[in-house]
């Protein structure tokens, strides 16, 4: 089994975070190749701290984390992208938070996956601009059902496989034998 890096640089979305200790941050972060995990940034609460700004929720960092037994250390941060307008407006991070709390029901803990992360990295940036919060929404739950094995089907019937027409559609709670 190979041995792991002590340290390692990655980028991440800070997905939660909460007050841990008398001044530093417990987050829960999305990387794309190591997945989701608990890192704390140390005296991220003091206001003179270099990491303070950096760790914010929903931001895009550039991280360098040292691997702990139980919870990983953020050594180093740099904010890429902030995406500003979520702290700006109530109603988009609002969604924010619902993409966000989708994504962690939906991923288990070191299950890396580039698509989610990418996919979520867009949804943020899709929720800064002049897009419907609503239409960025569905399209992210769409895809993170696609992503997660449980995507609907839309155009046949998921039993018999029968193309869908034009009309109203039901659905049953009964199974065809």
């Amino acid at each position: 089994m190979p041995k792991l890096d002590r340290t390692f640089r990655t980028d991440a979305v800070v997905l939660r975070r909460q007050d841990f200790g008398e001044a530093d941050r417990l987050l829960m972060i999305l990387t794309p190749d190591h997945g989701k995990f608990r890192a704390v940034a140390k005296g991220a609460r003091k206001p003179i701290a270099r990491k303070t700004g950096h760790v914010e929720l929903f931001a895009l960092v550039d991280m360098l984390i040292a691997r702990g037994r139980e919870l990983h250390i953020v050594t180093q941060a740099e904010t890429k992208e902030p995406f500003l307008p979520l702290r700006e407006d109530l109603v988009r991070a609002t969604y924010a938070n619902h993409l966000v709390e989708l994504l962690d029901r939906f991923t288990v803990e070191q299950d890396a996956s580039h698509a989610e992360f990418d996919l979520l990295v867009n949804a943020l940036g899709w929720l800064c601009t002049d897009v419907d919060p609503r239409l960025a929404a569905r399209y992210y739950e769409m895809r993170l059902l696609g992503l997660a094995g449980f995507a609907p089907s839309l155009h046949q019937c998921a039993i018999g496989q029968e193309k869908l027409e034009p009309q109203d559609q039901f659905f049953s709670r009964w199974m065809a034998a």
